[in-house]
C-alpha cells in the first residue's frame, strides 16, 4: 500500500478543525443572542470556506496527479466516500446547521435611532444646578422672597349680607412663582402670576353656596385650585383642576347661572338674576360661601 501523502492528511485535518471551530463559534453566537464572533451569515461564510477546502482536497491532487492507493489496488482520491471525507462533511454540518437549530436567548429589542440615551448623573446634576440658578434670577427680577408667594389683601372686615351689591370687590390675592424651564403660560424667565379678585356673589345666604365669587385671571389653559374649609370646629382641604373660561362651584363642578331661577328669592338683585359682573376671556369663576377660602393656585403643565 502506497504511503498516504501528508498533504491529504493536512487538508482532511484542516477541514475537521476549521469546521468544528466554525461550529463552536456559531454556537457561541447563538447562545449569546448576538453575532460577536462571526458577523457574516454562517451559510455564506461556511459555503465559501467549504469550496476552498474542496479545491485543495480534490482539484489540486488531480491536477498534480497525486494518487492515494487503498486496498485491492484501487486508485482513488477524496472524491470517493471515505471516513475522512465523512468527518469533514460532519464538521460542516455542525458549523452550518446545528448551532442555528438550537434555542438560544432572544435578541434584545432594537433601539430606535432617535431614542435619546439616559442622562448621566453628572448631566442631571448640571441641569438641576442650572435650573436652580435660573429660578434664583427670576426671584430676584420679580422681588420674590420665596419661590412661590401667596399675598392676600383683604378688606378690614367682610361685609354683612346686603351691605354691598353683587360684583363689588372685597379682597385681592396674588399668587406668584418662578419655575424652570419656562412654559407657554409663563414669562420668558419662568415667572408665573395668577390674580384672584374676590367679589360679592349673587347668593343672599350661605345655603346658596354663592355669597362670594373668586374671579381668577391667569395665562393658564388649566388651573389647579386648592380650597380650605372651616366651620364649627370642622376643617378640610381639597383641590381640583378647572379649564380657563369656566364657572364652577367650590368643588369644581360646573355652576349654571340658571340655578338662580329655581329660587329667585335667594338671590339678588331680585328680578335681575345675574352674577353681578361680566367675565373676561379666559377667566375662571368659583362660586363659594364664607366657609371656604382659597389656599393655593397653580398652572397645570
Amino acid at each position: 500500500m502506497q504511503q498516504k501523502f501528508w498533504y491529504q492528511k493536512a487538508v482532511n485535518i484542516a477541514g475537521i478543525v476549521v469546521g468544528s471551530a466554525i461550529g463552536l463559534l456559531a454556537l457561541a453566537d447563538t447562545l449569546s443572542g448576538a453575532a460577536k464572533f462571526i458577523t457574516l451569515p454562517i451559510p455564506v461564510f461556511g459555503t465559501a470556506l467549504l469550496i476552498a477546502l474542496f479545491l485543495l482536497a480534490e482539484v489540486l491532487p488531480r491536477v498534480a496527479k497525486i494518487k492515494w492507493v487503498v486496498k485491492d489496488g484501487a486508485v482513488v482520491t477524496l472524491t470517493r466516500p471515505g471516513w475522512r471525507t465523512r468527518l469533514v462533511i460532519l464538521g460542516w454540518i455542525v458549523a452550518l446547521w446545528i448551532p442555528r437549530a438550537l434555542p438560544g436567548p432572544s435578541a434584545p429589542e432594537p433601539v430606535p435611532a432617535d431614542t435619546p440615551s439616559p442622562p448621566s448623573p453628572t448631566a442631571n446634576s448640571q441641569d438641576l444646578a442650572f435650573a436652580a440658578d435660573r429660578v434664583r434670577l427670576c426671584m430676584q427680577a420679580h422681588e420674590l422672597a420665596s419661590q412661590k408667594e401667596f399675598v392676600e389683601a383683604t378688606a378690614a372686615s367682610f361685609p354683612t349680607d346686603g351691605e354691598l351689591e353683587p360684583g363689588e370687590p372685597v379682597a385681592n390675592t396674588r399668587i406668584a412663582y418662578c419655575q424652570w424651564p419656562p412654559s407657554p403660560y409663563s414669562e420668558a424667565d419662568g415667572y408665573v402670576e395668577i390674580t384672584v379678585e374676590t367679589v360679592i356673589g349673587p347668593g343672599r345666604g350661605q345655603v346658596t353656596g354663592a355669597t362670594y365669587a373668586d374671579r381668577v385671571l391667569s395665562h393658564c389653559d388649566i388651573l389647579e385650585l386648592a380650597y380650605g374649609f372651616g366651620k364649627q370646629g370642622v376643617s378640610g382641604h381639597h383641590s381640583f383642576d378647572v379649564a380657563a373660561g369656566s364657572i364652577v362651584d367650590v368643588d369644581g363642578n360646573a355652576w349654571d347661572p340658571d340655578t338662580m331661577n329655581e329660587n329667585p328669592e335667594d338671590y339678588y338683585p331680585e328680578g335681575l338674576l345675574w352674577m353681578g359682573f361680566y367675565t373676561q376671556r379666559g377667566e375662571v369663576v368659583v362660586m363659594r360661601n364664607a366657609t371656604f377660602y382659597l389656599e393655593d393656585a397653580s398652572c397645570v403643565p
